[in-house]
Formats: C-alpha cells, structure tokens, sequence
C-alpha cells in the first residue's frame, strides 16, 4: 500500500509537470439517506450541506486529480409507530452526522465547448465524523385525540472501534463509528475554467452506527449523500 502511494504520486508529479495546478472553493446541498440491511424501521431522507477547498491538479490534456478538505452534513430520520385498539404512539428519531472529509478523485473530460469543459469523476472519498447529534420525538394519542409530546435529545458517543461479530460489546459503548470511506461519483461543469456547478453521489462503505447484524456480522446500515454545488476555480 506504501509503495502503491508512492507510484501514484510519482505519476501525478510527472505528468502535471509544467501545467498550471488550480484551487477551488465549493458549497451546496443535496440529501442524505441510509440503505439498511438486516433491520427494521422505516428510514427518511434529510437535507444535506456540503463545502470544501480543493487541490485541482492537471494529468495531461484530459485527466484532473482532484483532493482537498472538506464538510459535510449527513444523517437520516427513522419512523415507527405502535398501535392497539385505544391508543397509539408515534416516534420519530432524526441523527445528524459532521464529518470532515478528504477527497481522492480523478476527472476525464467528456465534452470542450472552447472554455467551457464537462468532467466526469470517480473515486474514493475519506470521511472523519467529528461532531453528531440525536434527536427524539414521541406522540402520544388516546381514542383518537393528541394528548401530548415529548423531545430528548443527545450527542452519541463516536469512537474508533466499530461493533462487529468479534466484538459485539462495543456497541455499549460507542453509539457511532467515527471513520467512513465513500465511493464517489461526480459530473462537473466548468464554465471558462472559472466557475464551477457539480452534481455528485457518495455511498458510504461503513455503517456509521454501532449496530450489527446478528445474523452475518456485516454492516447493516450504509449513508449515501446526494446533491449539487456551486464553486470557484482559482
């Protein structure tokens, strides 16, 4: 794995020797759902942010390795409900996910309209949750009418270990799995290599909770995060 970085750099040294390396600052919205997998519940999409500062380095005519660091806000809502004859109950759970990310992505140019370029990208996506939030609310009904409502919410725990069949304790005490790696996708059109507007999709190949599967030991519960951006080339 060393030596393959190194190959890598090598080769993006190489063939952007010479060219002129560009700076981009991006922001957008998009949303963000879960995928799930050997569990229950019924799982809504929530709005999403994302912004970065990113590394555009030419490979040729036709390539751009693209990294940097950057944001973004995931998570997901959850609803379930209990009913019997009298009454019935209502929750609704909402988890807020920050992460930092950091971007590995190579470009091919699709299409040249003089200045005005078209780029499709594909690769790897690092994440690091820094921050999260959960939120609660439960509704209460009896022979048809409101009664009342409650709210709790709490920061989960994120650790470095994430609960698996080998170790299915951790989820005692770790509520979030702090690192993600994402496969992402991006369609990208620059507009007199100056301004930028992207559309991009990124699934996540760990399960951020600390739930697993009783069943397999795999992960149960993956993030994908979907929307467009606007930015500034450099």
């Amino acid at each position: 794995m060393r030596y393959s970085l190194i190959v890598l750099l090598c080769i993006i040294y190489c063939t952007s020797y010479g060219q002129r390396t560009h700076i981009m600052l991006g922001a957008g919205s998009g949303f963000s759902f879960v995928s799930k997998k050997h569990i229950n519940g019924h799982y809504k999409p929530i709005a999403g942010i994302n912004a970065g500062l990113s590394l555009l380095v030419p490979l040729g005519s036709r390539f751009i390795f693209e990294t940097g660091l950057g944001y973004e806000k995931r998570g997901f809502r959850a609803d379930s409900s209990y009913t019997d004859r009298w009454y019935k109950d209502e929750f609704s759970a909402r988890e807020i996910h920050h992460y930092i990310t950091i971007p590995l992505q190579l470009s091919f140019r699709l299409k040249q309209w003089g200045e005005n370029k078209l780029w499709l990208g594909a690769g790897l996506n690092y994440g690091f949750m820094v921050a999260a939030k959960a939120i609660y609310t439960r509704t209460f009904y009896a022979h048809g009418d409101y009664v009342n409502e409650s709210n709790y919410s709490y920061d989960p725990k994120i650790g470095l270990i994430q609960a698996n069949a080998k170790n299915p304790a951790a989820h005692k005490y770790i509520n979030l799995y702090a690192f993600d790696t994402g496969l992402k996708t991006q369609l990208t059109y620059t507009w007199k290599d100056k301004y930028m507007v992207r559309a991009f999709y990124n699934y996540s190949l760990y399960d951020a909770s600390a739930i697993y599967s009783q069943k397999t030991g795999n992960p149960v519960l993956h993030q994908h995060n979907t929307g467009v951006a606007l930015g500034i080339i450099f």
